[in-house]
């Protein structure tokens, strides 16, 4: 489309280009002839003239009053050079105008073929020219495009760290959770065993307390509602690391069967498996049994 389109344009340019010539031709033939025309009017004017003149008069001759003297030999008067005959300058004057109408037709024909070749340069310059900047154009845009594709492609992969960030964060939170979670009921669970172990533990040591008190002689004027309060430390292994009485009862005689009592105290059952304490401190309260 785009070829038949420039060999258009050509032919319209070469068309206009020849029509220009011709009139060119004409506005500089048509006064030549004119000139020529009026030059061939007074050339044939001046001959007629000439000839004329050349014609014998026919005037009378005069009557010679001058004495008889001895004739001379009569001269002939000289012929004037013949002058170009109107046919021949006509002749002349036309082979000059075609002459000059062809220069005139040449040097028409070599402007146009001139100017015909400057705007094929210049067509060609042009089309280079659009052809280098098209070519920039499209290298600029590749360029671009390729900037575009990088930063979409790092955006992208930002994106996908940033969402690997958050995935790992989240998991790492979830697994904390789940191990503050795991580590509570873990916690929850080896408390309720502790105190399982440690109320066992107490029920055990509260029974052997109770029977060696049970041993203690204790007199009968006690009364029975009258308490000693004592408190004794023991470690893992059941050794007693302390032992004292926290609450003295109003009966003397039964703070001293307390004191009589713990100072027999020297050893007691070591933890139960699995029990965490390194000690534990109990409190006992010792009174006379009905």
């Amino acid at each position: 489309m785009n070829e038949s389109k420039k060999k258009r344009r050509k032919s319209i340019l070469i068309f206009s280009v020849i029509i220009h010539g011709l009139a060119l031709l004409s506005l500089f033939i048509l006064p030549f002839f004119k000139k020529e025309k009026k030059e061939q009017v007074e050339n044939s004017l001046s001959v007629s003239v000439d000839l004329s003149q050349l014609s014998p008069t026919t005037s009378k001759p005069k009557a010679i009053t001058t004495p008889i003297s001895t004739p001379e030999p009569e001269t002939k008067p000289e012929t004037p050079p013949k002058k170009a005959t109107p046919e021949s300058n006509k002749a002349d004057l036309d082979k000059q105008a075609k002459e000059k109408a062809e220069q005139i037709k040449k040097d028409a024909l070599k402007k146009a073929t001139k100017a015909l070749e400057e705007k094929k340069i210049r067509d060609q310059k042009a089309r280079a020219k659009r052809d280098a900047e098209k070519k920039a154009a499209a290298q600029k845009e590749a360029a671009a495009k390729k900037e575009r594709e990088r930063k979409a492609q790092a955006k992208r992969d930002a994106d996908r760290k940033a969402e690997l960030k958050r995935q790992k964060e989240a998991a790492d939170r979830r697994a904390r959770e789940r191990a503050a979670a795991a580590k509570k009921a873990a916690a929850k669970a080896n408390a309720a065993k502790q105190s399982k172990l440690n109320n066992q533990y107490k029920s055990l040591l509260g029974a052997g307390l109770g029977q060696q008190w049970d041993r203690v002689y204790l007199d009968s004027g006690i009364s029975t509602t009258d308490r000693v309060t004592v408190q004794v430390t023991i470690d893992r292994s059941g050794r007693i690391i302390s032992k004292k009485i926290i609450k003295a009862a109003k009966s003397a005689a039964l703070n001293r069967a307390a004191k009589t009592f713990l100072a027999g105290l020297t050893k007691l059952p070591a933890f139960p498996k699995g029990m965490d304490a390194k000690q534990i401190t109990e409190t006992f309260t010792l009174g006379r049994r009905i």
